[in-house]
């Protein structure tokens, strides 16, 4: 298994993990979101071929995201702004803007659906990292099927 390769079932198990948690108990154990970005950095620091500006560029959105978290006094979860940081060191920066559009995408369907089905009021909160699993099978998948195709 590459090294690429491995990074992306690492990402995927703690994210699947995490996202468990995150569904059932609306909030995340951040010793294990910093053991899986340990991981990331590590293996990012052991590929030569890693373009640190792209990294960089993703996770200035997971820093935004913080922001938001503190300028909404925590309504957005300042987990989700840390685990972007992960993402950011797993993913290159297409797949990682890739798997959080498709996130936010089916965030607001679900959101949206909820609310049409009043099983929720609009001031309740929805786990983020849940979504954050879906995109990134989305961004797994459409790579394995492209990479099929060629």
């Amino acid at each position: 298994m590459s090294l690429t390769e491995s990074a992306k079932t690492i990402f995927f198990v703690g994210l699947s993990l995490l996202s468990f948690q995150d569904y059932k108990k609306k909030e995340v154990n951040m010793a294990a979101l910093a053991a899986l970005g340990f991981c990331g950095l590590l293996i990012r620091t052991a590929d030569s071929g890693t373009q640190w500006i792209s990294v960089l560029a993703a996770i200035s959105v997971g820093i935004v995201m913080l922001i938001a978290s503190c300028l909404s006094r925590g309504k957005i979860g300042a987990g989700d702004g840390w685990i972007l940081i992960v993402g950011a060191l797993y993913l290159e920066l297409w797949d990682f803007l890739q798997m959080l559009i498709n996130a936010l995408y089916l965030t607001g369907i679900a959101g949206l659906l909820l609310l049409l089905a009043k099983k929720c009021n609009r001031k309740a909160s929805v786990p983020f990292y849940p979504f954050l699993l879906a995109g990134y099978v989305t961004v797994l998948w459409f790579n394995g099927s492209r990479r099929l195709s060629e």
